[in-house]
Protein backbone atom coordinates (compact mmCIF):
# COMPACT_ATOMS: atom_id res chain seq x y z
CA UNK A 1 0.00 0.00 0.00
CA UNK A 2 0.94 3.60 -1.00
CA UNK A 3 0.37 6.40 1.00
CA UNK A 4 0.06 9.87 -0.31
CA UNK A 5 -0.28 13.44 0.90
CA UNK A 6 -0.03 16.66 -0.61
CA UNK A 7 3.05 19.09 0.84
CA UNK A 8 3.23 23.05 0.71
CA UNK A 9 6.18 24.66 -0.32
CA UNK A 10 6.41 28.40 -0.99
CA UNK A 11 9.02 30.22 -3.79
CA UNK A 12 10.07 33.69 -3.59
CA UNK A 13 10.36 35.75 -6.85
CA UNK A 14 13.36 38.16 -8.26
CA UNK A 15 12.54 40.84 -10.29
CA UNK A 16 12.25 40.87 -14.23
CA UNK A 17 10.79 42.50 -16.97
CA UNK A 18 7.40 42.79 -18.27
CA UNK A 19 5.21 41.24 -21.03
CA UNK A 20 2.07 40.81 -22.18
CA UNK A 21 0.67 37.60 -24.39
CA UNK A 22 0.99 37.85 -27.59
CA UNK A 23 -2.00 35.89 -28.47
CA UNK A 24 -5.24 34.41 -27.08
CA UNK A 25 -6.55 32.01 -29.56
CA UNK A 26 -5.58 28.96 -26.65
CA UNK A 27 -7.67 25.85 -29.26
CA UNK A 28 -4.45 25.61 -31.08
CA UNK A 29 -1.47 26.43 -29.86
CA UNK A 30 0.66 23.29 -29.75
CA UNK A 31 -0.46 23.42 -33.47
CA UNK A 32 0.57 26.67 -33.97
CA UNK A 33 3.61 26.99 -31.27
CA UNK A 34 4.86 23.51 -30.97
CA UNK A 35 5.26 22.36 -27.00
CA UNK A 36 6.37 25.05 -24.87
CA UNK A 37 8.90 22.54 -22.79
CA UNK A 38 9.70 19.18 -23.95
CA UNK A 39 12.44 16.39 -22.46
CA UNK A 40 15.88 17.39 -23.15
CA UNK A 41 18.66 15.28 -22.84
CA UNK A 42 21.23 15.65 -20.60
CA UNK A 43 19.03 17.25 -18.64
CA UNK A 44 17.05 16.30 -15.14
CA UNK A 45 13.97 16.47 -17.03
CA UNK A 46 15.18 14.48 -19.94
CA UNK A 47 13.07 11.53 -19.74
CA UNK A 48 9.63 13.36 -19.11
CA UNK A 49 7.92 16.64 -18.91
CA UNK A 50 4.33 15.79 -17.40
CA UNK A 51 1.46 18.23 -15.33
CA UNK A 52 2.94 21.82 -15.00
CA UNK A 53 1.19 24.66 -13.76
CA UNK A 54 1.88 28.44 -14.63
CA UNK A 55 1.39 31.46 -12.60
CA UNK A 56 1.56 34.97 -13.68
CA UNK A 57 3.44 37.67 -11.42
CA UNK A 58 1.63 41.01 -11.86
CA UNK A 59 4.07 43.16 -10.14
CA UNK A 60 7.29 41.50 -11.64
CA UNK A 61 4.93 40.36 -15.18
CA UNK A 62 6.90 37.09 -15.39
CA UNK A 63 5.34 33.66 -15.70
CA UNK A 64 6.51 30.30 -13.47
CA UNK A 65 5.80 27.32 -14.65
CA UNK A 66 6.35 23.94 -12.21
CA UNK A 67 6.18 20.69 -13.84
CA UNK A 68 6.58 16.47 -12.62
CA UNK A 69 9.49 15.19 -14.30
CA UNK A 70 10.86 11.36 -13.82
CA UNK A 71 14.30 12.03 -12.76
CA UNK A 72 17.42 10.37 -14.40
CA UNK A 73 18.00 6.82 -12.39
CA UNK A 74 21.82 7.67 -12.23
CA UNK A 75 22.09 11.23 -10.74
CA UNK A 76 18.67 10.88 -8.59
CA UNK A 77 18.81 7.45 -7.04
CA UNK A 78 17.44 7.96 -3.49
CA UNK A 79 18.02 4.93 -1.02
CA UNK A 80 16.25 1.75 -2.35
CA UNK A 81 13.11 3.15 -3.88
CA UNK A 82 12.48 -0.04 -6.38
CA UNK A 83 9.26 -0.79 -4.51
CA UNK A 84 7.87 2.61 -5.43
CA UNK A 85 5.11 2.41 -7.39
CA UNK A 86 5.81 5.19 -10.06
CA UNK A 87 8.91 3.18 -11.52
CA UNK A 88 11.19 5.89 -10.02
CA UNK A 89 11.73 9.19 -8.55
CA UNK A 90 9.61 12.54 -9.58
CA UNK A 91 10.68 15.72 -8.93
CA UNK A 92 9.44 19.13 -10.25
CA UNK A 93 11.23 21.46 -12.90
CA UNK A 94 11.09 25.30 -13.14
CA UNK A 95 10.93 27.80 -16.14
CA UNK A 96 9.86 30.88 -16.20
CA UNK A 97 8.45 33.16 -19.53
CA UNK A 98 7.72 36.78 -20.19
CA UNK A 99 5.24 36.16 -22.72
CA UNK A 100 3.68 32.95 -21.61
CA UNK A 101 4.88 31.21 -24.90
CA UNK A 102 8.96 30.89 -24.92
CA UNK A 103 9.98 29.48 -21.54
CA UNK A 104 13.49 29.22 -20.28
CA UNK A 105 13.91 25.99 -18.29
CA UNK A 106 16.37 25.99 -15.17
CA UNK A 107 18.58 23.34 -16.13
CA UNK A 108 20.92 23.20 -13.11
CA UNK A 109 19.04 20.98 -10.87
CA UNK A 110 15.34 20.33 -10.18
CA UNK A 111 13.34 23.20 -8.16
CA UNK A 112 11.86 20.70 -5.59
CA UNK A 113 13.84 17.24 -4.94
CA UNK A 114 11.90 14.01 -3.33
CA UNK A 115 13.56 13.31 -0.24
CA UNK A 116 14.90 9.55 1.80
CA UNK A 117 13.85 8.83 5.03
CA UNK A 118 10.47 11.35 4.12
CA UNK A 119 7.41 11.55 3.37
CA UNK A 120 8.15 12.08 -0.22
CA UNK A 121 10.28 9.69 -0.53
CA UNK A 122 9.04 8.30 -4.27
CA UNK A 123 7.66 11.30 -5.54
CA UNK A 124 7.43 15.24 -5.82
CA UNK A 125 4.98 15.29 -8.58
CA UNK A 126 1.51 17.27 -9.88
CA UNK A 127 2.40 20.80 -8.84
CA UNK A 128 -0.79 23.46 -8.21
CA UNK A 129 0.36 27.51 -7.54
CA UNK A 130 -1.29 30.38 -6.06
CA UNK A 131 0.94 33.76 -6.83
CA UNK A 132 0.20 36.34 -4.00
CA UNK A 133 1.43 39.20 -4.90
CA UNK A 134 0.38 41.14 -0.83
CA UNK A 135 3.11 39.04 0.25
CA UNK A 136 6.82 40.57 0.05
CA UNK A 137 8.45 43.21 -2.23
CA UNK A 138 7.54 41.15 -5.41
CA UNK A 139 5.30 38.58 -3.81
CA UNK A 140 5.16 35.39 -2.99
CA UNK A 141 4.24 31.88 -4.98
CA UNK A 142 2.53 29.28 -3.01
CA UNK A 143 2.72 25.57 -4.34
CA UNK A 144 1.39 22.14 -3.18
CA UNK A 145 2.13 18.77 -4.88
CA UNK A 146 1.65 15.39 -4.78
CA UNK A 147 4.01 13.39 -2.59
CA UNK A 148 4.48 9.58 -2.33
CA UNK A 149 6.75 7.39 0.06
CA UNK A 150 7.99 3.59 0.08
CA UNK A 151 5.47 1.30 1.30
CA UNK A 152 5.62 0.85 5.15
CA UNK A 153 7.90 3.75 5.89
CA UNK A 154 5.63 5.10 8.94
CA UNK A 155 5.71 1.85 10.34
CA UNK A 156 1.86 1.11 10.23
CA UNK A 157 -0.84 0.85 7.22
CA UNK A 158 -3.90 2.88 8.58
CA UNK A 159 -7.32 1.83 7.26
CA UNK A 160 -8.80 5.20 5.32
Amino acid sequence: MHRFMFAVATFAVASVASAACPDTDFLDYSAKYGYVVSPKAGTFYERRVATPTVSYNEITGEYLMLFSTLLPDADYKIGDYASCSNGGVWGLGRATSTDGVNWDVDDSAPAILPEANTAHWCATAHPTMVYDKTDGKNGTYHVWYKAEQIPGYCGSNPTP
